[in-house]
């Protein structure tokens, strides 16, 4: 539990932050927020419209605003 609290301390829920694409799954991606923290951003939320595929809008490794 108290490892817990220090990443909501490093990042806010449904905030954007920087990160970097580690892995591409059919319902998004994981993104390193943080050494040792990663967090999963929906393909629902990865674009204002509809996503076929996540592949189609990041790539692994790519690092920006999630």
């Amino acid at each position: 539990m108290r490892q817990l609290l220090r990443i909501e301390h490093l990042v806010a829920v449904a905030a954007v932050a920087n990160g970097t694409v580690t892995k591409i799954v059919p319902f998004g991606v994981f993104v390193r927020l943080a050494p040792g923290v990663k967090g999963l951003l929906h393909v629902s939320d990865m674009a204002s419209s509809s996503v076929a595929s996540p592949d189609r809008v990041v790539r692994l490794a790519l690092r920006r605003g999630f």
